[in-house]
């Protein structure tokens, strides 16, 4: 059974957050990742800049969602030993960098005025985009593993024990919580609430999408995904860990062991439903939405019926980060340091880059040809894409 974790984040219990030990996970049968195939790139991938983003060498992410975010020219990152910085995006020149006195969670995000993360001692924080001093402190419930977000003045977080909250982005004032709750076995992954129009919508690991009121706090809808099935904790596990997305008033989400679905904002009526386990952030344009499931295939599938576009399986269980979208194509990482891009019309891989020897466990940041990939070991690099 321990492939079954091997490309996933840890599971823990939230009941003391124990860990399940080698014993109880049995012998090691993980089988080997696709040999990668020969192929004639369309795309090349130049590195531009490179730059340490942690004070401290070899900080692993941790299996946190740590991308880095751009704002005004500027991105955001945040390591997992508790350093925050800012840097020019195009020539990774450093604006400023604040070390927490925690190590961070959560990935990062920003408007304005306003950069948010959550650290490991289950506190949101909010520090100046002008010099990163810490504006204030909020504590919640348990830890964040998805970024907080920024939205009309407030903060939207939540943690893993399954509670959701809003805080005013001037003060970190807490405005309200809502609690759904979780099951005693969880991935160790989080989906990141999303605003739109009235609502919250939050994922949680019962399988379950809430859309909640975000001037109240009070539940206006909610959907199971998927059921759970089996006996066993681990057979019944049903997390939402991929973040939500919205387009044209149709909400978009899929869940681990489960369905990827379509639902109604207004109502969260079932529009269609595809039976595709998958624990990772997707991405989606016009026409199609574009996954990793369990194994690391790549679906495409079309956004207004669920139908298969098309599906590549030669990245087989290369532990896939989660896809992103650029002009030129459909960009993924690996745990073996490749990024590979593939076309958006038929999943040929068009292109392939041997970027680190050293695992990346972090989704590419795309900002029209630059791709960002942050490192393991905390270095944040920039590559130029050219078709």
């Amino acid at each position: 059974m321990k492939n079954f974790f091997v490309g996933l984040c840890s599971l823990f219990c939230l009941n003391g957050c124990n860990m399940l030990d080698d014993y109880m996970l049995g012998k090691d049968n993980t089988p080997p990742p696709a040999q990668l195939k020969k192929i004639v790139p369309k795309i090349s991938l130049t590195k531009r800049w490179g730059e340490n983003t942690s004070l401290k060498t070899n900080a692993a992410t941790g299996n946190y969602k740590l991308t880095p975010t751009i704002k005004n020219g500027i991105i955001y990152s945040a390591s997992a030993s508790g350093t925050v910085q800012a840097r020019n995006k195009s020539n990774g020149k450093l604006a400023w960098s604040r070390v927490l006195r925690a190590g961070i969670s959560s990935g990062v995000k920003a408007n304005n005025s306003l950069v948010v993360v959550g650290d490991s001692e289950a506190t949101v924080i909010a520090l100046s985009v002008k010099d990163g001093v810490v504006l204030w402190r909020s504590s919640v419930s348990n830890q964040l593993l998805a970024a907080p977000i920024i939205k009309n003045n407030r903060v939207y977080a939540k943690t893993i024990d399954g509670k959701l909250y809003s805080f005013n982005a001037k003060t970190g004032k807490r405005l309200w919580r809502y609690d759904h709750g979780a099951p005693n076995l969880i991935l160790r992954a989080s989906s990141a609430p999303v605003v739109v129009g009235h609502l919250v919508l939050a994922g949680f690991a019962d399988g379950k999408l809430d859309a909640v009121n975000l001037e109240t706090g009070r539940l206006e809808w909610q959907r199971n995904i998927t059921f759970a099935k089996g006996s066993s904790d681990v057979e019944r596990m049903v997390d939402i860990d991929a973040t939500p997305v919205v387009k044209n008033n149709i909400v978009y989400i899929a869940s681990y062991q489960g369905d990827v679905s379509a639902l109604s904002l207004r109502d969260g009526r079932s529009l269609w439903r595809h039976k595709i386990s998958a624990f990772k952030d997707f991405a989606i344009d016009q026409n199609a939405l574009y996954l990793v499931d369990l194994n690391s295939h790549v679906w495409s599938l079309n956004r207004h019926n669920g139908m298969v576009l098309w599906h590549q399986k030669s990245l087989h269980d290369r532990g896939l980060n989660a896809p992103a979208l650029a002009p030129a194509g459909l960009v993924l990482t690996d745990h073996y340091g490749f990024m590979h891009v593939l076309s958006t019309s038929n999943g040929e891989e068009i292109g392939r880059k041997k970027l680190t020897s050293t695992l990346i466990d972090s989704t590419p940041l795309i900002d029209d040809k630059d791709v960002y990939v942050l490192f393991e070991n905390g270095l944040l690099t920039d590559y130029m894409m050219v078709s």
